[in-house]
């Protein structure tokens, strides 16, 4: 891709797989992203007496109580942009001026084809493999489990479903309330932080639909601004009605049902806004952004090493023995281990067999044994590009094998991890209690996080119930919160 290349912008909507029916835009059993923020109190609202003249690029600030004021947001105070966007300063620069801060489109802008991440466990797992296995399945996209990289992806149960968009270098976070967890919405998230934004903000949108603002509510219009034609790149792609990330036909309306955006085509009025799953376009611009072939392999070398890179998580050769020569047991097989690291818990990680593989982010590729007296090993797999000693011991491999909580309550048990009336169950929750290899468990600050990236700018309002709930870190609620 050439560097001075703007945005790819974000097209995206329902692969119609023969045996799917198109969805309809708005779902009756599924609130939307924008509708789950707005309940959420994430997007502001004009409060009774509310006016203001002022053209805002990214909206009005709003009070302690979500209510608008006649300002703008400031320069340096994070904005959710267009319902679910996080942007920062530099975010915002991005928006407003392109390719001096592209949005993510640029060479050494957007993420590297193999994308380290983390998931909370406080986030429902299974929406977020499917989520991750549409883009496995399509693209040459390799999401793998984060070991000690600066970049990476973080799905967090926030108060939302909103995240940042693009590659910054740094944690994208991706925040997933409990009315986000669906294939669908991930994946729009998910596009956001590839850095894709929503299709009907296109400059060519006027072609397509209509914007009814006598309909928008008082304070949302911005939400609806064309981008100009300067700032973007669509890749050559043709505006997509199916789009994953295109609004749905009431979005930000007056009232219930009443309509904001009105396709120009009236058969296509019913495909917009749709959260069922990557459409053809989509998949086109993926794989055009990231340089991947027609069919979705990579252009450049393949993700799915025959050799370690890395800490292994893309190998998928067929070594099936230990490093002291004991044969591995079967991923799909609980004897005589029991275990979670099953295919079904790790679609992505090519559970295949009994083939050595790292599914859950350690120093080297490993597998459980068929030895009832040794329940996992390292594998003696070769690294890319290095000659290595066959029993070489490398440097930070874990001591006790692949930590895992192996008792379903273990989240609910975090503020207990140190209370002894508990240890005879918090024993069985290393990873939450961060026990993982030995050691004394966190304390309850230690674990304590907020759960909306805005606490720590509004820390004056800690006296309040919702910032109570919201931001327990920032105000020095930990025991209580966890």
């Amino acid at each position: 891709m050439n560097p001075s290349t703007p945005l790819a912008w974000g097209v995206a909507a329902l692969m119609l797989l023969s045996a799917q029916a198109a969805p309809t835009g708005d779902s009756k059993e599924q609130k939307d992203i924008f509708e789950i923020n707005q309940e959420a109190g994430l997007l502001g609202l004009a409060c009774p007496g509310f006016k203001c003249d002022k053209d805002c690029d990214f909206g009005y600030d709003t009070d302690a109580d979500g209510c608008f004021v006649c300002s703008c947001i400031p320069e340096d105070k994070e904005a959710l942009y267009q319902g679910d966007m996080v942007l920062d300063r530099q975010g915002k620069w991005r928006v407003l001026h392109g390719a001096s801060g592209n949005r993510g489109a640029m060479e050494g802008r957007h993420w590297p084809r193999v994308i380290p991440y983390v998931i909370e466990n406080t986030v429902d797992q299974h929406a977020i493999a499917e989520a991750i296995a549409d883009f496995h399945k399509y693209t040459c996209l390799r999401f793998s489990r984060r070991t000690n990289e600066t970049a990476y992806i973080r799905f967090y149960r926030g108060s939302g479903c909103f995240s940042p968009v693009g590659y910054y270098g740094y944690v994208n976070g991706i925040s997933l309330a409990r009315g986000c967890w669906t294939k669908g919405i991930v994946i729009h998230e998910i596009m956001h932080s590839l850095g894709f934004y929503h299709e009907q903000s296109r400059p060519d949108r006027d072609d397509y639909v209509e914007i009814i603002w006598d309909n928008i509510l008082i304070g949302k219009g911005y939400n609806f601004k064309r981008q100009d034609a300067s700032l973007i790149d669509s890749l050559g792609t043709s505006y997509d009605y199916r789009s994953i990330m295109h609004y749905g036909s009431n979005v930000f309306g007056r009232g219930y049902g009443k309509q904001t955006i009105k396709t120009k085509d009236a058969s296509k009025q019913d495909m917009i806004g749709q959260r069922s799953g990557l459409s053809d376009i989509d998949i086109k611009q993926l794989n055009l952004r990231y340089k991947c072939g027609a069919s979705g392999t990579p252009t450049a070398a393949p993700t799915a090493e025959p050799c370690q890179e890395g800490n292994g998580a893309s190998y998928r050769g067929t070594v099936s023995v230990t490093e002291t020569g004991k044969t591995c047991q079967r991923w799909d097989s609980q004897s005589p281990h029991g275990h979670s690291g099953t295919p079904a818990n790790y679609p992505y990680s090519g559970l295949e067999e009994n083939y050595c593989r790292n599914p859950s982010g350690h120093t080297e590729v490993w597998c459980y044994t068929t030895d009832p007296s040794t329940r996992w090993e390292r594998c003696d797999v070769p690294v890319c590009g290095v000659n290595r000693s066959p029993h070489a011991d490398p440097a930070g491999a874990p001591a006790a094998g692949p930590c895992e909580d192996t008792y379903r309550m273990c989240p609910r048990l975090k503020r207990h991890c140190r209370d002894p009336k508990y240890q005879a169950k918090v024993k069985f929750c290393p990873k939450t209690c961060g026990t993982c290899g030995g050691g004394e468990a966190l304390d309850a600050e230690a674990l304590c996080e907020d759960k909306h990236p805005t606490c720590p700018k509004r820390k004056r309002h800690c006296g309040k119930k919702r910032m109570k709930k919201l931001c327990p870190k920032t105000c020095g609620r930990c025991g209580r919160a966890l």
